[in-house]
């Protein structure tokens, strides 16, 4: 029991950071800063909007060097969606920002609600995230391939002995 507690005090937490609705005119831009400075964080930013047909873009901008960043340092982007969620483990500290978008061809003022939230959980405890289909057919592949070089040399090992055996029943030792 002592030890649950201990693991569930030194587990790592979620921390909402913003959970608000934000109204932007056509081709308006609004931005969220969030500033990691001790340790690294699984940012996950979940929006949807509350209109019917309005559709925003929504991207997570990293600090220089971060890794899997585009051109204006955006790590993660999302385009034109009424709703959607990003996750990005934020390895690297520093200043991130979450830009919120509505495009310039819509005609109309979106109301988006936003909610972004940092979970500080351990190193190494991070979820898996999907693995996309060319690294997968390649995992499976040299599984595959692994197995078969088992069983072959297992199979020749046992032939051989097999071989051994019937060779020396031929010509059986008294001693």
């Amino acid at each position: 029991m002592i030890l649950l507690l201990l693991a569930l005090a030194a587990s790592g937490g979620r921390l909402t950071v913003v959970e608000e609705t934000l109204r932007l005119a056509p081709g308006e831009a609004r931005g969220v800063n969030l500033v990691l400075r001790q340790r690294p964080a699984v940012v996950d930013i979940r929006f949807r909007t509350t209109d019917g047909d309005a559709v925003v873009s929504v991207g997570l901008r990293a600090p220089e060097g971060a890794e899997g960043a585009s051109p204006g340092n955006f790590v993660r982007v999302v385009r034109e969606q009424a709703s959607a969620s990003i996750r990005y483990p934020a390895r690297l500290l520093g200043d991130y920002q979450v830009v919120v978008e509505n495009p310039h061809r819509s005609r109309r003022t979106a109301t988006v609600e936003l909610r972004v939230e940092l979970g500080f959980e351990e190193a190494g405890t991070l979820r898996p995230e999907t693995l996309p289909p060319e690294r997968r057919r390649l995992v499976v592949a040299l599984s595959l391939l692994f197995v078969l070089v088992v069983v072959l040399w297992t199979g020749r090992r046992l032939l051989e002995a097999i071989a051994r055996r019937r060779r020396d029943e031929q010509f059986p030792r008294f001693w």
